[in-house]
């Protein structure tokens, strides 16, 4: 079974005290690319690219979508991941890159989806590339977990929460906090600012950040507070992308960025 090439040097590299990603992981990204140069993001990328052309090679089908920011959330989670958080959910990972590449690094992985068809191909697939010991999909009914108590050290929750309804994140936060493990980590990447609602509610200030996310998750907010984040004036947020309305002739320009925050269930 191939289980990757991942070393160390990741979390060991050097940086400035200033600098450095796993003491400022609380962020909003301005531009992507002023993490993706740093060789730590670069080492992360080039991992989950062995991972991509790994799956490529056995034929299997997975989610690579919106990778012009989604490469960033990646790699900025993987600064925070270590090789003890054993036992991982990654909740509504909907069959993407992120299961199996966590999977891939020895991790004990569960996916978990609201969508059945994301999740029985998910399932397939890890039966097809033998690593059914190692990842396993299962299906979310929207209310409860089918996991005891203090189940995970960890748990990545990548760009979800914009796409679920308002009167139903407390208590999906309330699940997610049930299967934590006391004293481990929710590392969450989320859309930020006015352009992400065509895809959902996305939270669009600082303030919304604590209320909506911090707040409402009954965790607390792990290292650095936030930054405010001053936009390029002409350029604006660092993703534009385009979406025909229902006639297919008309476009829409979208512009948004990612946040990431690092939630705690304190012990």
């Amino acid at each position: 079974m191939w289980t990757g090439s991942f070393t160390s040097r990741t979390l060991r590299f050097k940086h400035k005290k200033r600098n450095c990603p796993m003491r400022n992981f609380n962020k909003i990204a301005r531009r992507f690319s002023d993490d993706m140069v740093r060789p730590e993001y670069k080492q992360c990328y080039k991992e989950l690219m062995k991972s991509a052309e790994h799956l490529y090679k056995k034929g299997i089908e997975f989610r690579m979508d919106k990778w012009a920011w989604r490469s960033w959330e990646y790699c900025h989670l993987m600064q925070k991941i270590k090789r003890r958080d054993k036992i991982v959910m990654d909740f509504g990972g909907g069959n993407s890159l992120f299961s199996y590449h966590l999977a891939f690094l020895g991790h004990t992985v569960f996916m978990v989806d609201v969508d059945a068809s994301s999740v029985d191909m998910f399932n397939k697939n890890i039966q097809k590339i033998k690593l059914s010991k190692k990842a396993r999909g299962i299906r979310f009914n929207g209310i409860i977990l089918p996991f005891h108590d203090g189940h995970f050290d960890l748990i990545t929750f990548v760009s979800v929460i914009e796409h679920i309804p308002y009167h139903q994140r407390k208590g999906v936060f309330g699940e997610l906090k049930r299967v934590l493990k006391p004293g481990k980590n929710l590392l969450m990447t989320f859309d930020y600012g006015k352009g992400g609602r065509p895809f959902g509610d996305s939270v669009t200030t600082l303030g919304g950040i604590n209320r909506e996310i911090v707040k409402l998750s009954g965790l607390k907010l792990k290292g650095n507070p936030f930054d405010r984040v001053k936009f390029d004036k002409k350029f604006g947020p660092p993703v534009k992308f385009v979406i025909p309305d229902e006639s297919g002739m008309d476009e829409k320009v979208v512009q948004l960025s990612s946040g990431a925050c690092c939630l705690l269930k304190e012990i």
